[in-house]
Order: C-alpha cells, then structure tokens, then sequence
C-alpha cells in the first residue's frame, strides 16, 4: 500500500495523472472485498487525481466514499475530510468546505499535535471567496507556518500559493508578495512543476 501510495505521489504532480489513476483503481479493484479500510485509501487518493484532473464530482463521489468507509470502522482521522473539503472549495461550495475542515481541524485537535496544513488554507479560501479577508490572511498565516515548520519543498502540496499572494497584493503587501512568489517559483523551477509555473 505504501508503495503504492508513494508511486502514485511522484506521478500526480508531473502530471502523469493516467499511470495515477490506473495503480490506484487495480489497489482499490485487489482489496474492496478483502480489505475496505486499505481500499478506501485507494479511493482517497483517485479523489485528489480527480481533483486535479479538473473531474470534481467524480473526485467529490471517491472521497464520500473513502470517508463513509473509514467512519464505519471507527477509524475516522482529520485527513478522511481533506480532499472533500478541496474539492468542495474549489466547487464554490463554501459551507461544506468550512464543515469538513472544521471537523478534521477537529479530529486533528483531539489526537495530534498541531493541524493539517490544508485544511487551515481551505478556510482560509472560504474566508478570502467569501468576502472575509481579515479570516483569510489568519489562516493563510497559520497554513504557511505550519508548512515552514514541517518543510514543505514540494511546490504542488502548496496549491493556496496563488491566492495567498493575491491577496497580498490586494492587502497592499508587495514586499511580502514577491518574497512568498520568488519561493514557490524557485520550488517549482528546482523540480519542474510546470503547472506550478504557470500559475
């Protein structure tokens, strides 16, 4: 499983999202009848290739449904909610969004030191979409920390980076701006994240 998960993570960002979609559909096929918790990762991960490749209700369905399974064994961790709280956000469905990343914020208070990372910079969408910049910039600040503290390199994992320096700029903060942009570009240059580079 690990392997599998750590093959599917070095093809997704480049983006090879077919050879993706294919290692996670045969886990899923080889272990929904043996094994359904080690099937619903499988499920979790097709719905962040969905996700990125732009199939958000396809996505939305994989990540119910990895959720729904891990709830039914009681094993129901703050990363269960993540990518429908994404997905959820970049579908303009704020509600849902701020739902499901309040309670994995929640889930993550409750067994673990410190919160996800993205699930402070969905809310931090929410606020910013929403109209709330004040609530945008605190949890675009607490998103960015953590992921300095735990450091994040990997350009793709910090997909907020466009909006928090537009907000930035809006909020009249250039300096700060260029200095967030200059280090996803470089991030991005050093491991050719085309995409990255394009936004």
């Amino acid at each position: 499983r690990e392997a599998t998960l750590a093959v599917v993570n070095t093809l997704a960002p480049i983006p090879k999202r077919d050879e993706a979609r294919a290692l996670l559909e045969h886990e899923y096929d080889m272990w929904r009848e043996r094994d359904e918790p080690r099937s619903s990762r499988a499920l979790w991960g097709l719905a962040w290739v969905e996700l990125w490749a732009g199939r958000w209700a396809l996505g939305a369905d994989c990540a119910a449904r990895a959720r729904d399974i891990s709830v039914q064994y009681g094993l129901e961790m703050p990363q269960d909610h993540l990518p429908s709280a994404v997905i959820a956000v970049h579908r303009g469905q704020l509600d849902l969004a701020r739902e499901h990343s309040e309670r994995g914020l929640e889930l993550a208070h409750e067994h673990f030191r410190g919160g996800p990372v993205q699930l402070m910079a969905v809310l931090a969408l929410v606020g910013r979409w929403s109209g709330d910049a004040s609530a945008a910039e605190s949890w675009f600040n607490k998103a960015e920390a953590r992921a300095s503290e735990l450091r994040w390199g990997e350009p793709s994992i910090r997909w907020w980076s466009g909006d928090l320096i537009e907000l930035l700029l809006e909020l009249g903060r250039v300096e700060d701006a260029i200095r967030f942009l200059d280090t996803w570009e470089a991030d991005a240059a050093r491991v050719t994240r085309e995409w990255v580079l394009a936004h």
